[in-house]
């Protein structure tokens, strides 16, 4: 289901649309002591408003350039997919009168990375980094150091001076543990 919103001038899928949305979730108790559960979900892209083209504005009293962007049509674009496995394992004991259960689970089993947002930044082919992310260590490196040195293949090219997007991910995958006890 869209969510669209109209604010007298223009319409526009809500911030949260997700035009489609499927999950499915499972336990299964192996006796009285021991359950497992998951929980795997499905989603299309969120809306977000992308980045057409930028300017740089100076102005005549300041040294500082300023980046500055031009959006596109507001929430016309789409984060990539979003898929997630949960899984969990309890365990249910009693401690004299009260019921305890531990449990761990792993959220994002499958280590996806989901975007949560995505920045824009500026490169610059005269600053000595490899702002547009293409240089690789294995190929790259001719000093041996590990990191991305002036000089080196992929480093200050001409692209480098355009604007760059990079995916913000939401959470890596994430082992939690702990207990709840009734009283």
């Amino acid at each position: 289901m869209n969510s669209i919103y109209a604010d007298g001038e223009q319409e526009y899928y809500t911030n949260w649309d997700r035009t489609h949305a499927f999950s499915v979730l499972g336990n299964y108790q192996f006796n009285t002591k021991w359950e497992t559960n998951w929980r795997f979900a499905l989603q299309s892209g969120q809306a977000y408003t992308p980045i057409m083209g930028y300017y740089v504005q100076k102005f005549p009293e300041s040294p500082e350039e300023l980046f500055r962007t031009i959006p596109g049509t507001r929430n016309s674009g789409r984060y990539e997919p979003y898929s997630r496995l949960d899984i969990g394992v309890v365990y249910h004991a009693k401690i004299g009168k009260t019921n305890v259960d531990f449990f761990f689970q792993i959220i994002n089993t499958l280590n996806r990375s989901n975007t949560f947002r995505k920045i824009y930044s500026l490169g610059s082919p005269y600053n000595g980094l490899d702002d547009d992310g293409d240089w690789d260590k294995d190929l790259h490196d001719t000093n041996g150091n590990g990191r991305a040195d002036p000089g080196e293949t992929n480093v200050d090219e001409s692209d480098e001076g355009k604007i760059n997007e990079r995916s913000i991910g939401l959470f890596p995958i994430l082992p939690t543990f702990g207990f709840t006890w009734e009283f």
